[in-house]
């Protein structure tokens, strides 16, 4: 009785009654900074608004996107805002933020940046299909606006010494190795400002975020509100906007996710298969699931705190890194996907072997199969090779065993499977109906998890 109550204690004192949301996001990690203001606009109407921005430079999301698009959610779930908005920038997106980049970006071409956008318009919707989102693209207010009116009604509300203050200008004009800085790029702050300008006047849009590196032009948009504002009195005007970044998601090594690392991994099924996506969070280091689960999941922080202890007494049976990956793949790609791409992971890795289970793995794609057993070897062979060898022998040159005497002994024993089905006879040959994806590849498992690929 006494540990019931010991432990419910520790729970109570690890995530306390949330007195505010924003107390909530602190203690799942997502909050890098925000305005002393934000916790005086979160549930103050269900008439206020949120949104953050979605630059068009690729024609799909990412999991480094995830992040802000789940923090978006929650301040529509919990936060007790009636609207969200994701802003993509079809015309920003023309010119590039320089926020976080060393070099000038290079300039997108019409044509390709507006399939990028209509891409990502699909991709955000089907996010927020289980709740409400409202997709604005930039391009509507900022193309209708002539460079003089841009300059009167606009320009005039920026001191040029405070841009200079801005991280994404400094890093690049303010050291002896830089490379510079286009006008263009310098005027990207702008851009951004009239955006949450825009939105504040005519949506009610009340709290922006963003990444870590967009704090700058986030509180620039901020006073430029203020500014515009001016004759409402000082203590509303005080409150009248606010602004949160979450920080930038990487693993504890440092390594950061996202397109430009060259290891994107995409929401699109189409450019990252489910499989490919549920393994990529199955090899979660111990070290960093706990902390996705907080950021990236709808789980509850108590039921996080009650996977943490059980995962850390018994880290050989991947509780944590199984929750995260189930998690986000029924989010991202629906229950049934979960389910087809759990079972899957589990058949390959349980060494069970049934009529279900061979099905399900015949029929998986070349790309999907090399996912699951990403640690497998693989060997590419001929055809004719496959073919025509006896099995003990193929599995001799696939240095499976040291010996073909020693192979047919795993074989008439029962421990040799070719896609998932037993095979007992030392004679038996390749055929070809024991092509798998697509025709493309043989997988063979001896004992119960010691895997190897053929290609053919």
């Amino acid at each position: 009785m006494l540990t019931k109550v010991l432990g419910k204690i520790h729970h109570v004192r690890k995530y306390r009654c949330y007195s505010t949301f924003v107390d909530q996001l602190k203690d799942r990690g997502v909050v890098f900074d925000s305005t002393p203001n934000l916790i005086k606009i979160v549930g103050h109407s269900k008439k206020d608004g949120v949104y953050a921005g979605f630059d068009p430079t690729a024609d799909g999301l990412h999991v480094g996107n995830l992040l802000v698009l789940q923090t978006l959610k929650r301040f529509q779930t919990d936060g007790g805002f009636g609207d969200i908005y994701a802003l993509i920038g079809g015309a920003t997106g023309m010119i590039g933020d320089p926020s976080g980049k060393k070099t000038e970006r290079s300039l997108l071409q019409q044509d390709q940046l507006q399939h990028n956008v209509t891409c990502l318009k699909a991709e955000i919707e089907e996010f927020f299909s289980d709740s409400r989102v409202n997709v604005v693209n930039n391009a509507d207010w900022l193309g209708k606006i002539n460079a003089i009116d841009w300059l009167r009604d606009v320009g005039k509300h920026f001191q040029v010494n405070n841009m200079l203050r801005l991280d994404s200008v400094k890093s690049r004009i303010g050291t002896e190795d830089s490379t510079g800085m286009t006008f263009t790029e310098f005027s990207y702050s702008l851009l951004q400002s009239y955006d949450f300008y825009h939105l504040y006047k005519n949506h009610n849009v009340r709290v922006q975020i963003g990444g870590s590196d967009q704090w700058g032009n986030i509180t620039s948009g901020m006073d430029f509100i203020r500014r515009k504002t001016s004759q409402i009195n000082s203590v509303q005007q005080e409150n009248i906007v606010a602004g949160m970044t979450v920080p930038l998601l990487t693993t504890s090594d440092g390594v950061k996710f996202g397109k430009s690392e060259g290891n994107a991994i995409w929401l699109n099924p189409k450019k990252t298969s489910p499989f490919s996506f549920y393994q990529f969070f199955m090899r979660t280091k111990d070290a960093d699931v706990i902390k996705f689960l907080k950021m990236l999941t709808c789980v509850d922080l108590v039921t996080i705190s009650k996977l943490e202890e059980e995962h850390f007494k018994n880290p050989q049976n991947w509780l944590a890194q199984k929750t995260l990956a189930s998690e986000l793949v029924k989010q991202i790609h629906g229950a049934d996907v979960e389910h087809k791409v759990r079972t899957c992971s589990n058949i390959l890795y349980s060494g069970d072997s049934n009529k279900e289970g061979t099905d399900v793995i015949k029929a998986l794609s070349a790309d999907d199969l090399k996912s699951l057993l990403h640690d497998a070897p693989s060997t590419l062979l001929a055809r004719d090779v496959v073919l025509n060898e006896p099995l003990p022998s193929l599995l001799k040159s696939l240095n499976m065993f040291k010996s073909n005497g020693d192979a047919r002994k795993m074989i008439v024993s029962g421990g040799v499977y070719i896609n998932n089905e037993r095979k007992t006879d030392p004679l038996y040959k390749i055929t070809s109906t024991d092509f798998i994806a697509g025709g493309s590849m043989v997988m063979i498992r001896t004992g119960k998890k010691n895997y190897h690929l053929i290609q053919v």
